[in-house]
């Protein structure tokens, strides 16, 4: 009753200020026609709450359990690794499982879509679309390793790779740096599988720098590919958004030659960002090839940078490699200490914190200076 009456009150005052416009049409002070005041809608009532995140819940919650079930499944309890191993060698149970992941996948979706609206996927569809090849590059950077790891870990064991790489010395080591650069580079491997493969194979005297060797040869490669592909095409999308292109001068510098007043500033705030995102046991290799290479990092700091970065990341890798007896999964899972995940996140989102400060501080230099401009 009382939201009724407050609604009718609301519209016989909003009709008074209208018909007040129509007879008095200018005032006396300005001789300007009056701006309507329109009120604000009483909001007498909470609004229901959104069920897009209940959806999200019920399909993201159990999924990231199956998920991570699969990822971490050494690390569960006797019991249950049992019973799921029950489930994925029964044949009708495992394809209920896949069936029921799918279903929890779809609902995931469905409350994705419903929560960034239509108009926003047709818009993020439009940019990825102005992307060109690159972002169909991205996309592989970040499907393509973890596939071909499988892949190379099933090759160790069906195939005689491991003990022609063990018996033939400076040949072998020649030949897995090159082949390490290449298939790192075009995404078809992971580098962190690769780097444990030189560790078992060679030791670390020998198996530290040629995966190194591996890494920078292969973040070169990804490099002048995506350099390649990309052009001039992001660029010309950063220029457009001056948020983008501040954030993107603060992170790796503006484009300079040697010899200019700033060249040395934006040379190491370059190699140093290059190294820090390199950093993470986790960081996606492939993907800031792409990255870098399309924001036009210059491949002097680019190639510095990644070597820095990735030193300590392969160390850790190949000394686990060199561990082992046998190169398979689970003993490479098994072998990596607990500590090492737990180390990786708190390094990545230290990271991630000090580009959100930096990017920040650039958002707000270049606010400021619209401001007083």
């Amino acid at each position: 009753m009382y939201n009724r009456a407050a609604c009718a009150l609301q519209h016989l005052s909003a009709g008074a200020s209208e018909l007040r416009w129509i007879v008095s049409p200018t005032t006396p002070e300005s001789g300007n026609p009056p701006t309507p005041s329109v009120e604000p809608a009483s909001n007498s009532g909470e609004q229901p709450a959104s069920s897009g995140d209940t959806l999200f819940l019920v399909g993201a919650v159990p999924l990231a359990v199956m998920i991570g079930s699969g990822l971490f499944f050494k690390r569960l309890p006797e019991g249950l690794q049992h019973r799921i191993e029950q489930i994925v060698l029964d044949p009708v149970h495992r394809w209920v499982a896949l069936g029921v992941a799918a279903v929890f996948a779809a609902i995931t979706a469905v409350a994705i879509v419903r929560e960034i609206g239509h108009a926003r996927l047709v818009a993020g569809w439009n940019f990825f679309r102005n992307l060109g090849p690159t972002g169909l590059l991205g996309l592989l950077n970040l499907v393509m390793p973890p596939l071909a790891g499988l892949a190379l870990l099933w090759a160790m064991g069906a195939t005689n790779i491991g003990p022609w790489m063990k018996s033939h010395g400076a040949i072998a080591v020649v030949v897995y740096a090159v082949a390490f650069a290449v298939l790192a580079g075009l995404s078809l491997l992971p580098t962190y599988a690769q780097a444990a493969l030189g560790g078992w194979a060679f030791g670390v005297a020998w198996g530290l720098p040629a995966a190194l060797v591996g890494f920078v040869g292969g973040a070169l490669i990804g490099y002048g590919l995506a350099r390649r592909l990309s052009g001039d095409r992001i660029e010309a999308i950063i220029d457009k958004k001056p948020k983008w292109k501040a954030v993107r001068d603060a992170l790796v510098g503006t484009s300079a030659q040697a010899g200019d007043a700033n060249w040395k500033n934006n040379f190491w705030r370059s190699t140093g960002m290059i190294a820090l995102l390199r950093l993470p046991p986790n960081s996606p290799f492939a993907f800031t090839n792409t990255l870098m290479a399309s924001v036009k990092v210059p491949a002097v700091e680019f190639g510095l940078g990644t070597m820095l970065g990735m030193l300590p990341r392969t160390a850790i890798a190949v000394i686990i490699g060199a561990g082992l007896s046998t190169f398979s999964k689970s003993n490479l899972e098994s072998a990596a200490p607990k500590w090492l995940w737990a180390v990786g996140i708190g390094v990545t989102l230290a990271i991630v914190l000090i580009v959100g400060i930096i990017a920040n501080k650039a958002i707000d230099r270049m606010s400021k200076g619209q401001s007083t401009s």
